[in-house]
């Protein structure tokens, strides 16, 4: 196994080249490759379902689907966040000499990207800064405060390949039927479930299921159009599902928005960011959006694309005013690890933490906190 990493992607020029995967991450990969010019001599896409075509940057590019007469020639590069699956499916088709995209170049491809950083900056250590102590001990179990810890040491200059061999033993000890919100909240049932960052809606059910009999699920984005249609159709006929056409966010404003159908899109609050696709949508607080609720049970999930912090500082009151529990996407931005988990232990120091993650790679991290 092998990393390739931003800084050395002009060693693709003129190669011929495989890429395992023909999700959101290769044609972000691609994306990226073609914005900093670099031109591979040939391109072909494998994957384990499908075939056809993808549209590229660098045109239309032949999808394979993979099968055990495949014979890998090419340099071979897996974009895919379960890559452990390409590896386990695939053992003995894949050469040992395959490369892993680096969590760096991943973040770089991504609209995230545009948020800052991958790294922590070097002052950041050079002031011998590390987790508080008061962030390590609110996790309630050591995979967790061990995943916080690989976690902070990927994003300080770790080498990608070591978090990937960590990361994945730490993922293949995880307990394979854990649930995204059931396993980690029990018996618990909600009077008010908030969605911020719905995107196709397929958690939408699995959220649902945690309220009470008469509870409520309100969930926000201002960009509604990428929900699934057969989910749509299952939530019009809940009475207690109900959608809100705004994104959250720390005041009652007007922001830009990055936009494209099918994709992740987002608040893009740097003033100097620009996109072809970019228009202005309304935001709200939830201090202000649930101004009357009070002494209610609460679960606040939120994956804004980089919008998480600002949102929980928009909930202050709401958040004194009722019994509330958080699961929090923590990746998108380098700080997150630390100024998220910091924020809501000044809110209330007995609050626990755990890490849940989906893949061997940092992306789709969530921070869990509850009393």
């Amino acid at each position: 196994m092998r990393v390739l990493e931003s800084k050395n992607i002009q060693q693709l020029e003129n190669k011929e080249i495989t890429i395992f995967g023909s999700g959101s991450t290769c044609e972000e990969f691609l994306n990226f490759l073609h914005g900093r010019e670099v031109c591979p001599k040939k391109i072909v896409i494998l994957d384990s379902f499908k075939e056809g075509f993808l549209d590229s940057s660098y045109g239309r590019v032949a999808i394979f689907k993979m099968t055990s007469a495949t014979h890998i020639q090419d340099l071979l590069i897996i974009a895919s966040c379960q890559w452990h699956e390409v590896l386990e499916t695939w053992r003995n088709e894949i050469p040992d000499n395959f490369y892993l995209l680096s969590n760096e170049l991943m973040h770089l491809g991504n609209p995230i990207g545009q948020l800052g950083p991958f790294r922590i900056e070097n002052e950041f250590k050079k002031n011998g800064r590390s987790i508080p102590t008061s962030i390590s001990n609110a996790f309630v179990d050591s995979q967790s405060r061990e995943l916080h810890e690989l976690a902070f040491q990927l994003r300080t200059g770790m080498s990608e390949k070591m978090f990937y061999r960590e990361i994945l033993e730490v993922f293949n000890n995880q307990n394979g039927n854990e649930s995204k919100y059931s396993t980690w909240f029990g018996l618990r049932e909600f009077d008010i479930v908030i969605d911020g960052g719905i995107f196709d809606g397929r958690e939408i059910p699995a959220l649902v299921e945690l309220l009470s009999k008469n509870g409520e699920y309100h969930g926000f984005d201002p960009n509604l159009e990428n929900i699934n249609e057969d989910v749509r159709m299952w939530a019009n006929n809940d009475p207690r599902v109900r959608f809100h056409n705004t994104a959250l966010w720390g005041c009652e404003s007007r922001l830009p928005f990055d936009y494209e159908k099918g994709a992740s899109s987002g608040l893009r609050f740097d003033e100097e960011f620009e996109s072809e696709k970019k228009y202005f949508v309304k935001t709200t607080a939830l201090s202000n959006y649930f101004g009357d609720v009070k002494e209610k049970k609460c679960l606040i999930k939120l994956d804004i694309e980089g919008a998480e912090l600002e949102a929980l500082k928009g909930g202050l009151d709401f958040f004194r005013r009722n019994e509330v529990c958080f699961a929090i996407s923590s990746y998108h931005k380098a700080f997150d690890i630390i100024e998220i988990p910091e924020f809501l232990l000044s809110i209330n120091r007995k609050w626990n933490f755990r890490i849940g993650i989906s893949n061997p790679t940092f992306i789709d991290w969530v921070l869990y906190a509850f009393e």
